[in-house]
């Protein structure tokens, strides 16, 4: 969607609204699936997916891990030796989440579909573009639960959504050198 949608989406959506549809747990009973990948810097994510569907239930569960050892952001504009100790420091970020939502089809007409969703994340950061910092770091946590429901009625169709969110960030800088 394009454009302010405040009076619908609220006064955050200025600039636009994005709409995520997850995954459903598919026609087999069992499915899994893993992702794991590494890169530069000990970059390493790994992920797990179990779904599946029984009778009138379908269910999606996925967990995962990434981890980045890290590299400064700040540029460090003099040439220090590598065992020099006021080189700059490498941030580390660090993400763990879990999802998991399912589908019951409570009846012809009517569908249910409960889904809980968490991430934390911890991570360090650096003062400013030429300015390194040691010990600025941040914390953050996402708790996101609720349903979705349709109910079918004759030609029509009646939608009922409820979502309750918890954001926790903490940000501390101990000092500025």
């Amino acid at each position: 969607l394009k454009g302010g949608h405040s009076t619908l989406y609220g006064s955050d959506a200025v600039a636009g609204v994005i709409n995520i549809i997850t995954k459903k747990g598919g026609t087999k009973s069992f499915n899994i699936n893993a992702l794991f990948t590494g890169g530069s810097y000990y970059d390493h994510k790994e992920s797990l997916g179990l779904s599946g569907s029984l009778s009138r239930v379908d269910y999606n569960l996925s967990v995962t891990n990434e981890h980045l050892n890290g590299f400064s952001v700040a540029k460090d504009t003099i040439k220090r030796q590598e065992t020099d100790k006021n080189k700059f420091d490498d941030d580390h970020f660090k993400l763990q989440s879990l999802n998991f939502n399912m589908g019951v089809k409570a009846s012809e007409n009517l569908m249910i579909r409960p889904f809980v969703r968490y991430s934390k994340t911890t991570l360090a950061i650096d003062y400013g573009a030429f300015t390194d910092d040691k010990d600025y770091t941040g914390k953050s946590s996402d708790l996101s639960a609720g349903f979705s429901s349709n109910l079918k009625i004759k030609s029509s169709e009646l939608f009922l959504n409820y979502n309750y969110s918890d954001v926790r960030r903490s940000f501390v800088n101990d000092s500025l050198t």
